[in-house]
């Protein structure tokens, strides 16, 4: 039987296409394959950080405030696994802001850190979200800022941190800001 080589060249074309569609497709298969097996990966360490209601904490860990030893002090951890020393993160609440609210709110005498307290969380707490791009400024900035500087933020929030040391003369530690 006899092929003209027009079709021939037609064939050996169609075969390469044919070849090349199925490598792509062994190719995305591939890709979906090690992006199933990554994301089983990922299940199972979560799995397996929380199994049966409680977390492994390495003896290395450290407050995600002071970064000193966790182990050392009493110390709180939250489903996010972030975890602070008791006394950095009540200081640290104390301390911020936008977070006075949340303080008045929350009583450690009669609230227990349980998973439904992750939002107390200070590092994923919504109120740490809204942060984001809000204009920061020190104590002793603002004090040095004139009326035409702060126009702009006028009505916006803005977070204010105490710089000024405890043996400063205007330092008085029961000022709201």
């Amino acid at each position: 039987m006899y092929i003209p080589d027009t079709e021939i060249g037609e064939l050996k074309s169609l075969q390469a296409s044919i070849i090349d569609a199925i490598e792509k497709i062994d190719n995305q298969s591939t890709t979906e394959l090690h992006e199933i097996q990554d994301i089983q990966e990922r299940i199972r360490t979560a799995t397996d950080k929380s199994t049966d209601g409680f977390t492994l904490i390495s003896p290395l860990a450290v407050c995600d405030i002071c970064h000193s030893n966790l182990h050392a002090q009493e110390f709180m951890f939250f489903p996010c696994g972030h975890a602070f020393h008791t006394e950095c993160y009540n200081s640290k609440l104390k301390n911020d802001f936008n977070d006075r609210k949340l303080m008045m709110d929350f009583n450690p005498g009669t609230q227990k850190f349980t998973v439904t307290n992750h939002k107390l969380c200070l590092i994923c707490s919504i109120s740490s979200v809204e942060l984001i791009g809000v204009p920061y400024f020190t104590y002793y900035q603002l004090q040095e800022m004139n009326a035409s500087q702060l126009e702009p933020f006028k009505g916006r929030p803005v977070l204010i941190t105490d710089d000024r040391n405890e043996n400063d003369d205007e330092y008085d530690n029961s000022e709201d800001y």
